[in-house]
């Protein structure tokens, strides 16, 4: 399966209800490269086993992702946009945005961005196809429900 396929699954898989991760592992497996690395809006820098931890509390919370959208903005990269809520509401309901990194079929690199113009055009341009694919004018939208 392609990287847009097992994203679209894996975050549909977020459907607030409280389960074991072990129902979605494999689709963590499948869409997440061994050497991802998550780096969040204040620069904090987590591993893939990190960002397992952190997605394994998330969906034994019973989180829940919606308005999942995400737009082709190089060859090796994609804008994603998405809402996560919790069953208890409170803190855990926020607005993601992020620029995913694609490599060998699988996510290699997740920029957690501010919704500023600079932070968006700076996680763009890491790249590094970005140039070459804007002289292309190849966009690509994808849309999907989670």
């Amino acid at each position: 399966m392609s990287w847009e396929s097992n994203l679209q699954r894996y975050f549909a898989a977020f459907e607030a209800s409280k389960r074991d991760f072990s129902e979605v592992e494999s689709l963590f497996d499948s869409l997440y490269h061994e050497d991802f690395t998550f780096v969040s809006k204040d620069g904090q820098t987590l591993n893939r086993d990190d960002v397992k931890e952190l997605h394994a509390g998330c969906y034994s919370m019973g989180i829940k992702l919606q308005s999942f959208t995400f737009k082709r903005i190089a060859s090796d990269s994609i804008d994603v946009l998405f809402r996560s809520e919790s069953l208890e509401g409170g803190d855990r309901d926020n607005i993601v945005h992020a620029v995913y990194s694609i490599e060998d079929d699988k996510v290699t690199k997740c920029q957690v961005v501010n919704e500023c113009f600079s932070s968006v055009a700076k996680a763009r341009r890491s790249s590094c196809r970005f140039h070459e694919y804007t002289l292309m004018n190849k966009y690509h939208w994808y849309a999907a429900s989670a």
